[in-house]
């Protein structure tokens, strides 16, 4: 009893103490726990042998087909262990793994303990060595875990062969040694003669196969577990967690961080093309306005944004001073490209000093070829004839112009409909006709000024325009000072909304003592 308690007992206790450890290095792991559960199989194994040696009949004819679990989890955890390590499971689906290879297990087991299927009891030899007795199906057995291990051994060699993960080769390597030497020595001890080795028959010599087998199977993996750290401990993993963590959030970080400085790189060149194109912008219109005797002219053109889509224009010219605001559809660069094209065409148009229903003809059939279908012009001009004082007033689309009477003290809208150009290439234009008297004011206007609203909704509209005006003159306030009161007067309406349109004036004012201009001459101009 003692020489198998040493060549049994002592190794299912190293068996079962290596299931511990397995089971310690990460109890979420599943190749941990499959590992664990081959060792305390064969720790079970090795009970087995050791109970049927050192028990008496009856006792083992109980223990043995008890026992009989082991051996059947022990394989069917080592071939499962292994088509986990080399990633090729038995079937694509889990859970028809388990049931495959774990039902066939636990029937087998309850068989023997309850029929004689797999197991008819324990015989005796006449040395009074116990030798169990196998069951009429007891090769279904046999043959199960025969195919599941070739099955799994299979999958492991595969995966050997084509497997570039340094760790996952030398996994296997040491897996499949340990059970490679166990099936080497298993054939030699029962394939050869007994004058080579004639203790292989002997239950000693089978006893310590057994021991040394499942010692070697379950070291072999075990050591390759805690050597190359297939599923590492819990701790480790949290550490392995923590550092991926922190290293996902530095790179989170740097990469919010890189964008942000791409975007505000970006940013900033957007605002430096801007600039520069609104100062192209601003460059096509006067920075100063004709210093005409007797005459206030001022113009103003504040863009929504940083370019836009509004223009305003003085040309002096035999005695004649014309002046012009245009509103181009659309907002910022939309509208800006149509605005410098549309400066172009007039400037070369305002050379051929044509009257001014001529002017707006030529200046639409250009628009109207150049521009596309839904981008058109609102256009309003006055022309002021420095002799006669006389103004002649166009208008195309644009918040109709504002005439105030000093005489009468009112202020009328000059109301002038037509198409704005662009739109139709055979459209006519009207001009209306003014003596302008001392004190008169003309403001010509983009609808920036007229649409502007404040946080309710309520637009600035033409009478608050036209109320502002009359007090202008009222206190006396040049061209360029009315400018400012508008300015002034839309911010606090609007009460920090930010303009939703260009917003573009133009004032001619006459002073109230201007002398009376005899026929023949006209004031003298001069720029400022």
């Amino acid at each position: 009893m003692l020489d198998y308690a040493f060549i049994t007992f002592l190794p299912a206790i190293i068996n079962l103490a290596l299931s511990a450890f397995a089971w310690s290095r990460n109890t979420e792991a599943r190749e941990n726990r499959l590992l664990s559960l081959s060792c305390f199989g064969l720790s079970i194994y090795c009970f087995r042998t050791f109970e049927v040696n050192t028990r008496p009949l009856e006792t083992a004819e109980l223990i043995f087909p008890a026992l009989t679990f082991g051996p059947l989890l022990a394989g069917t955890a080592l071939s499962d262990f292994l088509m986990t390590i080399a990633d090729r499971p038995l079937l694509p689906k889990r859970w028809l793994a388990i049931i495959a290879m774990y039902v066939p297990v636990g029937f087998f087991s309850i068989s023997g303990l309850f029929t004689n299927w797999f197991f008819t009891g324990i015989g005796t030899t006449e040395s009074g060595v116990y030798i169990p007795q196998a069951g009429p199906f007891n090769d279904l057995i046999n043959y199960f875990l025969l195919l599941l291990v070739l099955i799994a051994l299979f999958k492991a060699v595969r995966t050997l062969l084509s497997s570039e993960e340094h760790k996952r080769r030398k996994q296997l390597t040491w897996s499949m040694a340990g059970i490679g030497i166990s099936f080497v020595c298993m054939v030699t001890l029962l394939t050869l003669p007994e004058s080579i080795i004639p203790f292989a028959d002997s239950a000693a010599a089978l006893t310590l196969f057994v021991a040394f087998s499942t010692n070697l199977i379950a070291g072999t993996m075990v050591y390759a577990i805690a050597r190359y750290g297939l599923a590492p401990s819990m701790e480790e993993l949290r550490r392995r967690e923590a550092e991926a963590k922190a290293h996902e959030a530095e790179l989170q970080h740097q990469l919010l961080d890189s964008q942000m400085r791409e975007k505000r790189r970006r940013q900033e060149e957007l605002e430096k093309e801007l600039e520069t194109a609104r100062q192209m912008q601003m460059a096509l219109m006067p920075d100063y306005s004709p210093e005409i005797q007797g005459l206030h002219m001022a113009g103003r053109c504040t863009p929504a944004s940083e370019v836009g889509g509004d223009y305003f224009q003085y040309f002096l010219r035999n005695g004649k001073l014309t002046f012009c605001v245009a509103d181009v559809t659309g907002h910022a660069m939309q509208a800006a490209i149509p605005v410098v094209m549309f400066s172009g065409i007039l400037e070369s148009q305002m050379e051929l000093e044509s009257p001014i229903e001529e002017l707006f003809g030529r200046l639409n059939r250009s628009l109207h070829r150049v521009l596309n279908n839904r981008t058109f012009v609102c256009f309003t001009l006055g022309e002021f004839d420095l002799n006669t004082h006389t103004l002649r007033l166009a208008n195309s689309g644009c918040p109709y112009p504002y005439y105030f009477s000093a005489s009468s003290g009112e202020v009328k809208e000059v109301q002038i409909d037509t198409y704005p150009l662009g739109i139709r290439p055979n459209s006519t234009y009207d001009v209306q006709e003014f003596q302008l008297e001392p004190g008169d004011r003309v403001v010509l206007c983009s609808d920036g000024l007229i649409e502007a609203q404040n946080p309710h909704g309520e637009m600035f509209g033409f009478e608050r325009t036209a109320n502002i005006i009359v007090q202008s003159h009222r206190e006396n306030l040049d061209a360029s000072t009315l400018l400012d009161r508008f300015d002034d007067e839309v911010q606090t309406f609007a009460a920090g909304i930010p303009l939703e349109d260009d917003l573009t004036c133009v004032v001619l004012a006459l002073d109230r003592d201007i002398p009376p201009v005899a026929p023949g001459t006209g004031p003298s101009a001069s720029p400022r």
